[in-house]
């Protein structure tokens, strides 16, 4: 594809390049050109040709970087993302504690209220994968879940319910 930005390459966006937009994005670099045909980019790999997203692995990043791209949350992009993310944390993402919490506060900073279903579904999810001693239990350097809990992970996930404001935790 010609004029691309150097960091993309035709096919599958590399793992990180959503979050690396988004990140463009939070720093104000939304009308820079390599901003504009990185967020096609990825729009072309993640929706199906009926409009609707993939459900799949980081989708929920698609939110942050619409709605950080100017969309509002009822707009059409963004319903389908929101969609996406809900149908993929019901299915194999819903025992996926870093993947969670990554959506929890990619939501948190776009300004998705504690009281949208996206939101509380996601902090029940979490919830529910909570340790017996109170604890989450994060991945390894494999990327797979381990069965004790991580000290500096749950810290995080507790800084993420207390950002939202949750109580019953």
């Amino acid at each position: 594809m010609p004029n691309l930005p150097p960091w993309i390459r035709p096919g599958k966006p590399t793992p990180n390049m959503p979050q690396i937009v988004a990140y463009l994005l939070q720093a104000g670099y939304e009308d820079r050109e390599e901003t504009t045909k990185a967020i096609a980019h990825l729009l072309r790999y993640w929706l199906n040709s009926d409009g609707s997203f993939k459900r799949k692995y980081m989708v929920w990043s698609m939110i942050e970087i619409l709605i950080r791209s100017g969309l509002t949350e009822d707009q059409k992009q963004v319903r389908e993302a929101i969609k996406a993310t809900t149908e993929y944390f019901r299915g194999v993402g819903r025992n996926d504690p870093p993947a969670l919490l990554w959506c929890l506060n990619s939501l948190k900073s776009v300004g998705i209220s504690k009281d949208h279903a996206l939101v509380r579904e996601v902090f029940q999810h979490l919830l529910a994968l909570r340790n017996e001693d109170g604890g989450w239990s994060n991945e390894d350097l494999q990327g797979k879940i381990q069965k004790r809990t991580d000290p500096l992970f749950t810290r995080e996930v507790l800084e993420a319910f207390r950002a939202f404001d949750f109580k019953d935790y």
